[in-house]
């Protein structure tokens, strides 16, 4: 999957809507976010690490809860307050202690981490810190599982830890990086 001359982006997306849709509990975790309403939101590349990654390398010993991180952008100022209500409101009714839940109005942090204004949750993945986050998938209203990845996913399913260039700082970039080869020794590229 990660040769990009043996398989296409195409053929990426597919593997991946099916390992997220084979995932223990994620379609319902997927069904519940979208019925609270969110403007805009997707699950991030650090959820879908953890999906391939576990998938590829197996699932690390030393964490027992997969992250369920969430972006939404919500750019009201009542608003900017949204994570411990939508966290709240996640928990209602994603009852799956599986999961660790993690949410990021990116119409406020984004702007904070990476200096840039984004519009919405698509234009805020662009500036993930690797290559290999740079990447979300949210369930539509008709069922179906919809990718973003402004890169592609090649890094994704490489388990390639290049930096984005878009990402612009360097401590977030070696935070992923180690929690990654924490969970995964020798697993990755550089």
């Amino acid at each position: 999957m990660a040769d990009p001359q043996a398989t296409c982006e195409y053929e990426r997306q597919c593997v991946l809507k099916l390992l997220m849709a084979s995932t223990p509990g994620m379609m319902g975790a997927l069904r519940g976010i979208r019925s609270i309403g969110l403007r805009d939101w997707c699950v991030s590349g650090r959820t879908l690490t953890y999906v391939v990654y576990s998938s590829l390398l197996g699932a690390p010993a030393h964490q027992t809860r997969m992250p369920l991180s969430v972006l939404c952008y919500e750019p009201e100022p009542a608003a900017l307050g949204v994570e411990p209500k939508v966290i709240q409101n996640l928990r209602r009714v994603v009852m799956d202690e599986r999961f660790d839940l993690q949410i990021v109005n990116v119409a406020k942090e984004r702007s904070q981490l990476v200096g840039n204004i984004v519009s919405c949750v698509d234009e805020a993945v662009l500036y993930s810190p690797l290559k290999a986050l740079a990447a979300g998938v949210r369930l539509g209203a008709d069922g179906s599982l919809n990718c973003v990845a402004p890169f592609g996913l090649t890094s994704l399913f490489k388990a390639d830890l290049a930096p984005n260039p878009f990402g612009q700082n360097d401590t977030l970039y070696l935070r992923e990086v180690n929690l990654f080869q924490r969970l995964w020794p020798a697993g990755f590229t550089c």
